[in-house]
């Protein structure tokens, strides 16, 4: 009856009576809650008169009264005592002897010592026995009257609904119908949504008295967690972080003179944010691409300039030589022109190193057919001067300008002074190509090559003009074919043709 005069419930409780006289037996002396209000001097003499053993509790109604008058005054003053049924030691209050006057002012004191106590023996098992029976039916009178409705203690006993998982309106409107009370205090949640009960407590489906306040725990929302400031971080970096910090990103690229890949804002700012809330970065693309210009034909260094302008750079992978373009001149360029780049990247150019430089070879004493191709070969151009030399054969290049072992551009022009007679050559009897030669070593071109079914089949038949006419160097002569069936002979490779360059001072005699 003191416990729950000082604390406002029961020191046990139960779903029914059995259960309650069970714990009344067995289970440890209940603790005051501090919320509860009572002094340790009072509740230590509470926990002392709840003790299961009658020989750890007081003895008189005389030690309860001196306690009790302790504990009013000496709110802090206890000892310690142990019990084999209670968790832990608990403390009672140690009183000082009061004294009271008898009748004709003799002082005597209040306090029994242990020899003015006699200490009874224990009674035997069946003594025991009856006396458990005894408390037990005592306890469930107790519980019964207790908890029916408008039972001596006063207030019903309800069971408490289960509201936990309901909107915050609906759980105190439910509480308020059963008569309980409400007391609710919020707390963060990843699962339960904003405004919804969380816990609740006494829990669903326990008896409470209708005037205990059931304590709600009802949902703030996700947690915050922090964020701080990602500006200047890169964007491998900011996304390890708020993936850490259980936070989801959106990227926004857009061109920035910052490095690509760096943060240049974010949304919201640094501050705190619900737990998986959405964090916007906007991140650099870097500078905006730029066309490349063409810089073809411009000597390197105008490209090298123009290049630089317009925020790319130039680098020369390779010099080749050129007949046709000037040295140190860009002759091609990677990429091409009005191709669309990154500012910043690189633009290959190859410059020319002008026309490559060769030897004239030694062709003097050959034939005019043989020097030809030996200069053709060394990437010379041949021309021709014609000289009449009695004594030397005809068709022999007597000499060569520049002289051999001459350096030289490639593609430049070198002259052969070459032996001629003035007199077209007999080609009759020979073969196509050994005409031609004959007639190109003589100085003469070789014209159109007429068929005809004159003469022996795959043989020149004869030339206009015909051998032995005095003809100028350089002129063309005709040839007559017999290919054997009046047709086009099969393909054969055409002689080079000589240009005149210059023809003799006088003609043959």
């Amino acid at each position: 009856v003191l416990y729950q005069m000082l604390t406002g419930k029961l020191p046990y409780s139960g779903e029914s009576p059995i259960t309650v006289a069970l714990k009344h037996v067995s289970s440890p002396v209940p603790e005051f809650d501090p919320s509860d209000g009572v002094s340790p001097a009072l509740a230590a003499v509470v926990r002392k008169l709840l003790q299961k053993a009658p020989e750890d509790r007081y003895h008189s109604a005389t030690e309860v009264q001196s306690a009790l008058r302790e504990a009013r005054e000496r709110t802090l003053h206890t000892t310690v005592v142990s019990s084999p049924f209670t968790r832990r030691p608990v403390t009672i209050p140690n009183p000082p002897p009061r004294r009271r006057l008898r009748e004709g002012g003799q002082v005597l004191s209040t306090a029994m010592t242990t020899d003015a106590v006699a200490v009874r023996r224990a009674p035997s098992w069946g003594v025991w026995s009856a006396l458990a029976l005894l408390l037990i039916a005592a306890a469930a009178i107790g519980y019964v009257l207790a908890v029916r409705p408008g039972g001596i203690l006063g207030p019903t006993a309800v069971t408490v609904p289960g509201v936990t998982g309901k909107p915050l309106r609906d759980a105190q409107r439910l509480l308020a119908a059963t008569g309980l009370r409400v007391a609710v205090s919020s707390s963060a949640s990843e699962t339960i949504e904003r405004g919804r009960v969380l816990s609740q407590d006494p829990p669903a489906g326990s008896h409470a008295r209708s005037d205990v306040t059931v304590r709600l725990t009802v949902s703030s929302g996700l947690p915050l967690v922090s964020l701080i400031d990602l500006k200047s971080y890169s964007r491998t970096d900011a996304e390890r972080y708020l993936s850490n910090a259980k936070l989801g990103v959106r990227f926004v690229e857009r061109y920035d003179s910052a490095p690509a890949g760096t943060v240049l804002h974010q949304t919201p700012g640094a501050g705190t944010i619900p737990l998986h809330g959405l964090v916007t970065l906007v991140v650099s693309k870097g500078p905006p691409p730029v066309t490349v210009p063409s810089v073809v034909t411009l000597a390197l260094d105008a490209a090298s300039v123009l290049l630089k302008r317009s925020g790319l750079r130039v680098a020369v992978v390779d010099r080749v030589a050129s007949d046709n373009i000037p040295a140190n001149v860009v002759a091609s360029q990677d990429p091409e022109p009005g191709t669309s780049i990154d500012s910043g990247s690189t633009v290959n150019v190859v410059v020319s190193m002008g026309p490559a430089g060769v030897v004239v070879p030694n062709v003097g004493g050959r034939s005019v057919a043989d020097a030809s191709a030996a200069l053709s070969a060394a990437g010379l151009l041949p021309r021709y001067r014609y000289a009449f030399e009695p004594g030397d054969p005809v068709g022999a290049v007597i000499d060569v300008s520049p002289p051999a072992g001459t350096p030289a551009k490639h593609g430049s022009a070198v002259v052969l002074t070459v032996v001629v007679s003035g007199i077209v050559p007999n080609v009759t009897g020979m073969t196509l190509d050994d005409a031609k030669s004959a007639l190109q070593n003589a100085g003469y071109r070789v014209g159109n090559v007429a068929y005809t079914q004159v003469g022996p089949e795959g043989r020149v038949a004869s030339t206009e003009p015909r051998a032995g006419t005095s003809l100028d160097p350089g002129e063309t002569v005709l040839i007559y074919y017999n290919d054997g069936s009046g047709g086009p002979p099969a393909a054969s490779p055409a002689s080079a043709q000589p240009t005149v360059v210059a023809t003799p001072s006088a003609a043959p005699t």
